[in-house]
C-alpha cells in the first residue's frame, strides 16, 4: 500500500464515482469534494488501511493546492475589462459581504461559546479552498477544520441559492453572480457558470476578490476576535 499511486487512484475514484451520481441524480448536495472525501474515510476504515499509506499519494493531490490558488489569476484576467467597468459595483457588494459575514459569524461564535481555535478556523470559511487553507494556518485556525466548513459552506451556499431568490424575487444575473461568488466560493460559481455566462463571470470575479481581500483583513479579524473570546 505503500506506494502513491493508491492514493491518487483512491482519491480519483472517490471523486469520479460522487461526480457521476450527482450528474444522474441532479442533486446538488452531493457534493464531490465532501463526498468524495467521505468515501475516502469510509474505505481505509473498513479494510484497516493506515491514514500513513494513503497520504503517500494523498499528499502529493494536496501539493496541487499552490499551483490552484495561482491559477486564480486566469479568470482575473479574462474578465478584466468587466472589472474595470464595475469597479464601484464589485466593491460595495464584496465589502458588505465580507464585513456581513464577520458579524454573523461573530455572533454564531459568541452564541455558541466556541474556543478561540475553532473560531479562527471559521474566519475563511467563505473563500475558495487554496486560500482558506493558507489563511487558516496562518491566523493559528486548523486547516483540516476549515476545510470542512468551507467545503459545507459552498455546498449549502449553492443548494439554496435558488430558494433565496425565488423568495426575494431576485432575478438579475449581476446580483445573484456577486451573491454567489463571495458567499459560495468555486461551489457557487460553478452554480453560477451553469445557470448563465453573466452569473459565472461576476460570480469568478467575485470568488477571487473576496479571497484577496480576506486574505489581507484576516489579520484585523482574527485580532477582533480574539478580543471577545
Amino acid at each position: 500500500m505503500n506506494n502513491p499511486l493508491f492514493g491518487i487512484t483512491l482519491s480519483l475514484v472517490a471523486y469520479l464515482l460522487v461526480a457521476e451520481v450527482q450528474k444522474r441524480t441532479k442533486i446538488e448536495l452531493l457534493n464531490p469534494l465532501l463526498f468524495g472525501g467521505i468515501l475516502v474515510i469510509a474505505f481505509l476504515l473498513v479494510f484497516n488501511i493506515d491514514l500513513a499509506d494513503y497520504q503517500v499519494g494523498g499528499d502529493m493531490i494536496k501539493a496541487l493546492i499552490g499551483p490552484a490558488t495561482i491559477s486564480l489569476a486566469i479568470p482575473l484576467y479574462k474578465n478584466l475589462d468587466l472589472i474595470k467597468k464595475n469597479v464601484k459595483l464589485l466593491i460595495v457588494a464584496i465589502t458588505t459581504a465580507i464585513i456581513s459575514h464577520f458579524i454573523i459569524l461573530m455572533i454564531i461564535i459568541l452564541l455558541l461559546n466556541l474556543d478561540k481555535d475553532l473560531a479562527l478556523s471559521l474566519i475563511p470559511k467563505s473563500i475558495t479552498t487554496p486560500l482558506a487553507t493558507d489563511v487558516s494556518g496562518a491566523i493559528g485556525g486548523i486547516s483540516e477544520i476549515t476545510i470542512m466548513v468551507v467545503l459545507l459552506t459552498g455546498i449549502f451556499g449553492a443548494a439554496i441559492s435558488p430558494l433565496i431568490n425565488k423568495l426575494f424575487k431576485i432575478n438579475d444575473d449581476t446580483a445573484i453572480g456577486l451573491a454567489l461568488g463571495t458567499s459560495s466560493h468555486a461551489v457557487g460559481t460553478a452554480k453560477a457558470a451553469s445557470t448563465s455566462e453573466t452569473q459565472g463571470s461576476y460570480s469568478s470575479i467575485a470568488l477571487i476578490l473576496t479571497g484577496i481581500f480576506t486574505v489581507i483583513l484576516a489579520p484585523v479579524m482574527a485580532y477582533i476576535l480574539a478580543l471577545f473570546i
